[in-house]
């Protein structure tokens, strides 16, 4: 599905989502019907929100979402997508995500 370098994906967008879901969930799993509950329950007062935080998803799909945030040809563009992409992927677990580019790119706090 990659080439060597790990950067572009073989095909498009849409194949690279049919090739990973199929690897995910075996073939033939088009026509999944999925059923959602939903719970409201108040828990005065209220944590510290994060926007980031979607509940249970599934994080390969939106992992590969990054990926091709990052080919965008405007690398300004690109590096913004990809993070945003990666926040949401990273979740409840936003502050990691966060302390890994700070010590990356030696940023401080």
């Amino acid at each position: 599905m990659w080439d060597n370098n790990f950067r572009n994906p073989s095909g498009n967008r849409t194949t690279a989502f049919e090739h990973l879901h199929e690897e995910e969930f075996g073939a033939g799993t088009d026509n999944v019907q999925l059923e959602v509950k939903v719970e409201i329950v108040d828990r005065s007062p209220q944590p510290e929100s994060n926007p980031f935080d979607h509940g249970n998803i599934h994080v390969p799909s939106y992992a590969l979402n990054a990926i091709f945030d990052a080919l965008e040809s405007d690398p300004l563009t690109a590096a913004v997508n990809a993070l945003g992409t990666a926040a949401v992927t990273f979740g409840k677990d936003i502050r990691m995500l966060f302390a890994r580019a700070r010590v990356e790119f030696d940023l401080e706090d």
